[in-house]
């Protein structure tokens, strides 16, 4: 049945567009992202409270403790963010530490730079852009059963099982956590939100982009984008044909 198939072509050509527009929306923001963390102002944090700062800014000071505090899963530290990989040695191929997974915590904080203080919200920053500078590293045991109850809980998955590649690895695992604490320096990019009770700064890069990760991010934006461009492009080489198809002569 001809007709039956140009209907399935005409399905699965729009199903592929449609995951090609969310690539190019996704692409877009990236993008955008990138031009907002090269182009935002510099502020103080005076002139932010005195109601000077329009669109994203960028604020720097020192980061001191909020109500609330994130933990960081190896260390145990009560920290402001932490970004905590977890990685295993593979000896399949080129041998190399591999990523098993990733944590990152954040919590609110306030960000004083010598000219006044202001509340910095977390609630808008995603894990992408959480980025402490310290860092440290930690060999753990790949055993579940002997490591602390932070640490069971990041080796283990959604379902309750371990992952496969910690169960195979005959080696410690590797964890860098990187962490912002208080009393340490930082940047914050964002936008000012002006409240009955003052002004609050929801934050969407904490800390500064490092040079490799602004490249990975372009890069990502790159792929999606070009991904999404021949996603939407089969709507056009598949669905469209077989619509006319469909039309009587």
């Amino acid at each position: 049945m001809a007709w039956l198939e140009a209907l399935w072509g005409i399905g699965f050509g729009l199903a592929l567009g449609i995951c090609g527009v969310f690539c190019l929306v996704e692409a877009a923001r990236i993008f955008g992202q990138i031009a907002m963390i090269g182009d935002a102002p510099e502020m103080d944090v005076r002139s932010v409270l005195q109601g000077n700062a329009s669109g994203i800014v960028k604020l720097a000071g020192v980061v001191k403790k909020g109500r609330f505090t994130a933990t960081a899963p190896c260390s145990g530290t009560e920290c402001i963010a932490h970004r905590t990989t977890v990685k295993y040695f593979s000896e399949w191929n080129s041998p190399r530490w591999r990523t098993v997974t990733k944590q990152v915590g954040k919590s609110d904080f306030m960000l004083t730079d010598g000219t006044g203080e202001i509340e910095v919200s977390a609630g808008k920053l995603g894990d992408s852009g959480v980025s402490p500078t310290a860092e440290e590293t930690y060999d753990t045991p790949a055993d579940r059963e002997v490591v602390s109850e932070r640490m069971r809980t990041l080796l283990t998955r959604d379902d309750g099982e371990p992952y496969e590649t910690v169960q195979m690895t005959s080696r410690d695992l590797r964890v860098q956590e990187r962490r912002l604490e208080p009393g340490d320096k930082t940047t914050v990019l964002g936008k000012v939100q002006q409240q009955y009770d003052g002004a609050r700064f929801d934050c969407i890069q904490l800390g500064s982009v490092s040079r490799r990760g602004a490249w990975m991010l372009a890069a990502k934006g790159v792929f999606l984008g070009l991904f999404g461009a021949f996603l939407v492009s089969v709507v056009w080489f598949v669905s469209v044909p077989r619509f006319i198809s469909l039309l009587p002569v």
